[in-house]
């Protein structure tokens, strides 16, 4: 965990945008008694007993909000603006949000009623229609990109800074 070593020497301040850890499929428990889980946990704590650690909840962690104490004293903290930056976990641009809003975690939807919102069958069908002319997991990194900057224009932001997509990217735009 290397940069949970870099974060405790050299920052001021530790952002977490969201998806920290796995924890979808997982009891809360898991965060104190299994390993990685645990190592990965009371190293953020320890780090927030030296400098500010905020946690921007993701689309795989939304629920620890329910076990805030698990990682005291890190802070959980709503998307947020400071400096003209916009930091958020990014969820709340992919077009799966677009269909069931961001009140509950999309992805919680199709586990818990996958009758109600069969997001694989979407998946399926999107990726058949959309396989010979473009990527779709691509696809919808640039949406969600092209979704955050239209935010950060209307909003008066210069920057936006988000998780969510698993793909490393930088862009600068104009």
């Amino acid at each position: 965990m290397g940069f949970l070593e870099l974060a405790k020497n050299d920052a001021d301040e530790l952002i977490i945008l969201g998806d920290f850890e796995e924890l979808l499929w997982s009891n809360m428990n898991i965060l104190t008694t299994v390993k990685p889980y645990s190592y990965v946990t009371e190293k953020i704590r320890a780090i927030a007993r030296e400098r500010p650690v905020k946690i921007v909840l993701g689309n795989h962690d939304w629920n620890l909000g329910l076990f805030a104490s698990y990682i005291e004293p890190a802070k959980i903290v709503s998307p947020f603006a400071e400096d003209g930056v916009y930091y958020a976990h990014g969820q709340e641009w992919d077009w799966v949000s677009l269909i069931t809003g961001t009140p509950v975690d999309p992805i919680w939807w199709s586990v818990a009623l996958p009758f109600v919102f069969p997001t694989q069958f979407f998946m399926w069908l999107a990726a058949k229609v959309w396989a010979e002319s473009m990527d779709l997991y691509h696809w919808g990194i640039a949406w969600i990109h092209e979704q955050a900057a239209d935010y950060a224009r209307e909003n008066g932001h210069h920057t936006v800074i988000l998780g969510h997509t698993h793909f490393p990217a930088a862009e600068i735009r104009g």
